[in-house]
């Protein structure tokens, strides 16, 4: 009888352990602030960084070359970090670039583009996200015919913040998203009568796992590019709650 009765009290303290024991939580993450610009062979704007940010990411598109790339971005001088990148062969290119923990204030966004006769970008910065090691899940694609473009990318955390990046040598004006995202940048430039340029935006996940994102784009035998990239969301440690500790106190005063 005492042996079934101190079973129970040890698995009844065991439970308010594992009730007590701290977790993990993940922070929401949050626009903090957006900007664009667009040039010929480079681009540079300004984006102003709010005091709480962590991080700017910045979508570098480039078209019209055949064999354009992009050089990296840099935000108030300093150097981004590639997160993933797109490129085809005849005339599309994507790249998304980061820095955790950006200087705040208002600095310049400066992006090069090399054999393009549009080099546009975005900046987007955010609050709530990882510092380290925040980059999840990446999906690419091009595609040469049609007016869809699609890639899915496989998010480790519902509560991740997707970025995306899409572009094509004819005017992004007709680019319209098949999912609910919002966009945030969007920039024209004429070349030989030819608008050309690139669109990107963002949005919060709603689950983990496999995620496609489409956009339609106009349906012309041309190359369109598309990435994507998952943010992922600050986690914090939750304490144990008072509550449990005040009754497990309380069991072994008994």
């Amino acid at each position: 009888m005492h042996t079934r009765y101190y079973t129970n009290l040890i698995g009844i303290a065991f439970a308010l352990l594992l009730l007590a024991a701290p977790f993990n939580a993940f922070a929401a993450i949050s626009v903090d602030a957006t900007s664009k610009g667009t040039g010929s062979s480079s681009s540079t704007f300004t984006h102003v960084v709010g005091s709480s940010a962590t991080i700017l990411v910045v979508v570098a598109t480039a078209a019209g070359g055949g064999s354009q790339t992009i050089g990296t971005p840099t935000w108030n001088g300093a150097n981004m970090t590639l997160a993933a990148q797109v490129n085809s062969s005849d005339g599309s290119s994507v790249a998304i670039y980061y820095i955790t923990n950006p200087a705040t204030g208002s600095h310049s966004v400066s992006i090069s583009c090399f054999n393009s006769s549009s080099c546009s970008g975005g900046a987007i910065s955010l609050l709530g996200s990882a510092t380290v090691s925040p980059i999840g899940g990446t999906g690419s694609s091009i595609s040469e015919a049609g007016s869809t473009v699609s890639a899915t990318v496989t998010t480790q955390n519902a509560s991740s913040y997707i970025i995306v990046g899409v572009t094509t040598p004819v005017n992004p004006g007709t680019y319209t998203p098949n999912d609910a995202e919002t966009a945030w940048v969007s920039s024209t430039i004429g070349n030989s009568g030819t608008p050309q340029g690139g669109q990107g935006q963002g949005y919060v996940a709603t689950n983990s796992g496999s995620m496609s994102i489409s956009w339609n784009t106009p349906n012309a035998p041309i190359a369109r590019a598309l990435e994507a990239v998952e943010i992922l969301p600050a986690t914090s440690v939750t304490a144990t709650p008072t509550s449990i500790v005040g009754l497990v106190s309380a069991w072994w005063a008994f």
